[in-house]
């Protein structure tokens, strides 16, 4: 490429981010103060013209969308910045102030490069023209270094105190003591957790404004994807209607949610930027990504420092465009202790994932699964920097899927106890069961043992040593046998006593009802 086709290319910009600024500050004009950025440094003319506007409406006047209107159409420069429909992307450009500063480093970045080229060229000019080499030169060098300067000042955000202290900053629950705004997390679970069906549930919940697992409150609905490489779209469709029909949605009507069965590579700076345009297309509030390890390659899984430099794009991705990013992965193997009691943070596989996550989602089995049956007793611990904290007994029935009728997606949650309790009834009722069943056949193997002494029965210590079992498990047999009318009670004499024995023999005819 010559010289003449650089300099005819667009100069960098990133209207985004300056539509992002603006729309900032009509939610809260307090992020004005912090900004050290001025209406040059933005490279749209209208972008230029609003920000002039906002610094310069009068005082004891509010600074919203409908102010600003107004005060637009008094000037006569509301058809020049795009008119109200335009203001309104503005107004919607940015989700939350939280990242404001991000922005104007990325509107600043841009201005000084342009600025940078301006020189450039303009030196080129003087060059053409036959201007004083060593002049020119020292002003090039100066111009240069005074452009430098100010990036390496912009570099690194500075608050001070007061600044701080006024700063208007605010967290936002996506989920209710589940899910924070803008702040990285990871959803982590042992293999065959239900980590996909529950990943579903809350990206439907987010798209509708629906309880997330039938519980936790969602605010507002919010535009969500879930890019997901395991499971294939098709168990992901039969998921999604099953958890859409519980949540009293019909899939088809959603509109809300995106789902993907393709997944970025973390090393790809194309995949980074591919994944930054599909965050963009949606205008997309939430991303899911769903596993992690089809994401990475797994070499120096156990480097802490080379597992942050990948998961670090994801963060600035996510503070660029206002997304947060969620990703799905696993916890490891319970070794040497039990593997049903509740998911803690260190039990996140690989290096550098409890670390980089904001927030977390915890998912962990806490009985064991019983197949046929289709219900999943399960934990669910969410946690996060923001200061939320909680475990909760999770129950998913699905029932098992036949001929006639899909899967179910029913879910209850409960308090620790409350399911501690509830496992031990079920412990104490399946050693009932299996008492019970071990009484019924022992209670047949004496019903054998008797019918070889057809006439006048025989002793209980004789029958239960004929059916091969000790004397207290022949009692609850043949007491079990007494009680259904299958034996009754008789006599037995023996040879060398003048008292019959007491003896049991089969029931002649049928038992009784």
């Amino acid at each position: 490429m010559d010289g003449s086709e650089i300099l005819d290319r667009t100069p960098p910009h990133d209207l985004d981010a300056e539509k992002a600024i603006l729309g900032a500050i009509l939610l809260d004009h307090n992020v004005l103060d912090g900004l050290q950025l001025s209406s040059t440094d933005f490279y749209a003319d209208r972008h230029r013209i609003l920000f002039d506007h906002l610094l310069n409406m009068p005082g004891d006047q509010p600074i919203d969308a409908v102010c600003l209107l107004a005060w637009l159409r008094g000037t006569g420069d509301l058809e020049t910045v795009g008119g109200a429909a335009y203001l309104g992307e503005v107004t919607n450009a940015c989700p939350s102030v939280l990242h404001v500063a991000h922005y104007a480093r990325l509107v600043r970045e841009a201005s000084q490069k342009r600025e940078l080229i301006h020189r450039l060229s303009d030196g080129l000019r003087h060059l053409y023209n036959g201007e004083d080499l060593p002049a020119l030169a020292g002003e090039l060098v100066a111009g240069i270094e005074s452009i430098g300067v100010r990036g390496v000042a912009d570099r690194f955000v500075r608050l001070t105190c007061p600044e701080l202290d006024a700063a208007s900053l605010s967290i936002e629950y996506l989920v209710r003591r589940a899910v924070v705004a803008g702040q990285p997390g990871i959803i982590a679970g042992p293999k065959k957790s239900l980590k996909t069906s529950i990943v579903i549930d809350l990206g439907l919940s987010l798209a509708t404004g629906t309880p997330f697992l039938g519980e936790l409150e969602v605010p507002r609905p919010v535009k969500v994807a879930i890019m997901s490489g395991e499971s294939g779209m098709a168990t992901i469709q039969e998921t999604a209607r099953r958890v859409a029909h519980a949540k009293r949605h019909e899939l088809s009507n959603v509109d809300g949610l995106i789902v993907s069965d393709s997944l970025p590579q973390l090393e790809s700076v194309s995949d980074l930027d591919a994944l930054a345009q599909f965050i963009n297309a949606d205008a997309l509030e939430v991303l899911i990504l769903d596993p992690t390890y089809l994401m990475m390659s797994g070499e120096d899984a156990g480097n802490l420092f080379k597992q942050g430099s990948l998961l670090r794009p994801l963060t600035e991705l996510g503070q660029k465009l206002g997304c947060t990013i969620l990703l799905v992965h696993h916890t490891r193997k319970a070794i040497g202790r039990d593997p049903f009691q509740p998911p803690d943070l260190e039990d996140i596989a690989w290096s550098g994932f409890q670390e980089w996550a904001r927030q977390w989602i915890l998912l962990g089995r806490r009985e064991r699964y019983e197949e046929g049956t289709g219900e999943h007793r399960l934990w669910l611990s969410c946690g996060g920097s923001a200061g939320h904290s909680s475990l909760s007994a999770l129950t998913v029935s699905e029932d098992t899927p036949d001929h006639f009728r899909g899967r179910d997606w029913r879910v209850t949650m409960e308090a620790p106890t409350d399911a501690y309790s509830a496992a031990q009834d079920r412990s104490d009722a399946d050693r009932q069961t299996v008492r019970a069943e071990k009484v019924e056949r022992d209670k047949d193997k004496i019903l054998r043992a008797a019918a070889k002494f057809p006439k006048d029965g025989e002793t209980k210590t004789n029958l239960s040593a004929v059916a091969g079992m000790s004397g207290a498990r022949g009692t609850a047999a043949l007491g079990l046998a007494l009680q259904l009318g299958e034996m009754e009670v008789s006599e037995i004499k023996r040879p060398n006593r003048k008292t019959p024995y007491e003896s049991f023999k089969l029931t002649e005819g049928p038992p009784p009802d």
